[in-house]
């Protein structure tokens, strides 16, 4: 017996859109707040973690591309702190205005 692949690929397309469409609804449905433990936990736990994979990078390649990868990972945390940090405090701010709101509607 034969598989025809060619025949099969538009069904797995679209059942790996189902899929991705079905997780996108619940993680968007299931969104939470992360706890400012979470966040004091989480951070330090990180950057430790980096630290350690950037020291394990360089010790492993200590030409240029053990270089390249340090200064590359640097740039990079440095740009995703910035816009980590930008889009919590738009959030906050968000949040803070819908509050706002809502007791503006109920104090009336």
């Amino acid at each position: 017996m034969k598989f025809y692949l060619h025949l099969y690929y538009p069904y797995l397309i679209i059942y790996v859109a189902a899929k991705i469409r079905y997780f996108l609804q619940i993680a968007v449905c299931s969104y939470h707040v992360p706890s400012i433990e979470t966040i004091i936990f989480g951070i330090p736990l990180i950057v430790v973690f980096l630290g350690w994979f950037m020291y394990e990078s360089y010790m492993l390649h200590q030409d240029d591309l053990g270089k390249g990868l340090f200064w590359g990972g640097c740039i990079g945390g440095i740009i995703g702190a910035i816009f980590g940090f930008s889009l919590h405090f738009k959030t906050q701010r968000q949040y803070q205005e819908i509050i706002d709101q809502i007791e503006d509607l109920t104090s009336e």
